[in-house]
């Protein structure tokens, strides 16, 4: 159970790009919070920080290129969704991309498959 809460909070992390903070309750032990630092204000009772998650390196520091092409995507390869959210393309099907958040995009445009269409792949980190 812990190494599946700093698994999502690391995954939370890099899609996120912030400073993400794991804390176990000290009443109900076994009991975890995954909180963004910028929520976190040291005012949660009965919890002790276990572990910090950082992205791995600063926004303004990112190489970040349009996307021309959306087939020349590769699992791996981290996108931005929204001009906001930092995904991992996790699978490539015949018409799909599909992201680690679970976000399926259409492998012609970059647009969310199904759904309301509002999301879509907007750049690439180049790495």
């Amino acid at each position: 159970m812990k190494q599946e809460v700093f698994d999502a909070a690391e995954r939370k992390a890099l899609r996120e790009h912030r400073v993400i903070y794991v804390h176990e309750d000290t009443i109900f032990e076994g009991s975890y919070y995954i909180t963004p630092k910028e929520k976190w204000e040291d005012d949660i009772e009965n919890c002790e920080l276990v572990e910090t998650f950082k992205p791995p390196e600063d926004r303004e520091s990112l190489r970040i290129r349009e996307i021309e092409d959306y087939r020349e995507l590769e699992v791996g390869d981290r996108v931005v969704v929204d001009e906001t959210d930092f995904e991992v393309v996790e699978e490539i099907r015949k018409f799909q991309i599909v992201t680690d958040a679970g976000n399926k995009f259409r492998k012609s445009d970059g647009k969310e498959w199904g759904g309301e269409g509002d999301k879509r792949i907007t750049s690439k980190v180049k790495s």
